[in-house]
């Protein structure tokens, strides 16, 4: 197996098309060129890599990133994808984006699928330019940072795209109010995840946490839009009330020292562990009480879907895709965004009322099954793919 960090894109591109070209079952598959601009694993990422993993024998995929090797190559990698990174500086930089065109020269995929706004940018021009005939874009977020021209660009670009696949209703519904897409175009397909079996956890041994304490978990990565900011402030004041509680906080980004500096301020960092980022999310939902996400914005979040998978009951802000998820005091509980009150009120309501938790946990964990399975997902993209071509 080859370890893509060690490895220019160039020299894994030529091994991938190398082997693709010397394997003749491969020629008779759908290809699938996924085109997103970062290795890191995220939201996206994931649901990249889930394709790539459970995906028929029909299709052969091939994972292009315009930025950085990371995680997404290396995993995409075992499962018999040519992976590549495009290792520009900055996502647009027109000059080394002649990389993306001759790649989709020589790879001539049947169907080239873009995800998140800089990609989707480069990908219908270029691959337009390139001659792919059938060019699909991935709505995954909400993206309410977005200024006008980002929008304007967006729009302006949207005819050399055949389809649009988002992952949640709201995000369709702002695909045609703000980029006036028309709705036939857009098909809604939710994020699915695998069923996982509950881990043993040491996760309180591992933080020198008292046994007898009780987590509340957060994980994503250390942007404003996360909302970190005022689940710490409201963590503060439910210690008041609660001292044998501990805050974990799963993630990296650009505030996380900003965020570690407020827990200082607030006379809480000890009861605040900021973690990094992690692989073992089912350990540590599977050690946390409660799990919450108090975004400003978000697409449709995988990790609240992967609490609701574990029966840990979840609180998260009533933004984008979520409300599409919970059914608030029913499977979950929702809160309007950037409110720190009614974030505090609802965590306290849920610590002290164990049993109505436990019983929107087992309506949560059945509608994951029902709605948000992994097979559902993939059967959805693969008729999707086949329908297109």
């Amino acid at each position: 197996m080859i370890k893509i960090k060690y490895f220019t894109s160039i020299f894994l591109f030529k091994h991938s098309t190398h082997n693709l070209h010397k394997n003749p079952v491969m020629l008779n598959k759908i290809k699938i060129l996924h085109l997103t601009t970062d290795a890191k694993m995220g939201g996206t990422e994931k649901m990249i890599l889930a394709f790539v993993k459970n995906c028929s024998g029909d299709f052969q995929n091939t994972v292009v990133t315009l930025k950085g090797n990371g995680p997404l190559l290396e995993e995409a990698l075992k499962y018999n994808a040519c992976c590549l990174s495009l290792n520009l500086k900055k996502p647009l930089d027109i000059w080394k984006s002649f990389k993306l065109y001759k790649i989709l020269k020589e790879q001539k995929p049947d169907i080239l699928h873009t995800y998140l706004f800089h990609s989707n940018i480069a990908g219908k021009i270029i691959g337009k330019s390139a001659g792919i005939k059938h060019i699909i874009c991935g709505q995954r977020n909400i993206d309410s940072w977005r200024k006008w021209y980002h929008i304007l660009i967006d729009r302006f670009t949207s005819s050399f795209s055949e389809a649009v696949i988002s992952n949640t209703k709201a995000g369709k519904k702002r695909l045609i109010e703000k980029e006036k897409i028309p709705p036939h175009k857009i098909t809604v397909i939710y994020n699915g995840i695998n069923e996982p079996d509950t881990p043993h956890s040491l996760i309180k041994k591992g933080l020198k946490i008292d046994k007898n304490a009780k987590l509340l978990l957060n994980i994503g990565s250390f942007f404003e839009k996360k909302g970190h900011s005022i689940l710490i402030r409201s963590f503060a004041e439910i210690l008041k009330k609660n001292k044998n509680l501990h805050l974990i906080l799963a993630g990296e980004g650009p505030l996380r020292s900003e965020m570690k500096s407020l827990a200082t301020e607030l006379s809480i960092k000890d009861n605040i562990h900021f973690l990094g980022f992690r692989k073992d999310i089912f350990e540590l939902l599977s050690s946390s009480i409660l799990f919450i996400l108090p975004s400003l914005w978000e697409g449709m979040p995988n990790v609240v879907l992967e609490a609701m998978s574990q029966g840990i009951p979840v609180i998260a802000s009533s933004v984008g895709g979520v409300p599409e998820i919970i059914e608030d005091n029913i499977d979950g509980f929702l809160i309007p965004p950037n409110d720190p009150k009614e974030l505090t009120k609802k965590i306290l309501y849920a610590l002290d009322n164990p049993e109505h938790c436990k019983e929107i946990s087992l309506k949560a964990q059945e509608k994951v099954k029902t709605k948000f399975s992994m097979k559902k997902m993939i059967t959805s993209l693969e008729e999707f793919y086949r329908k297109t071509i």
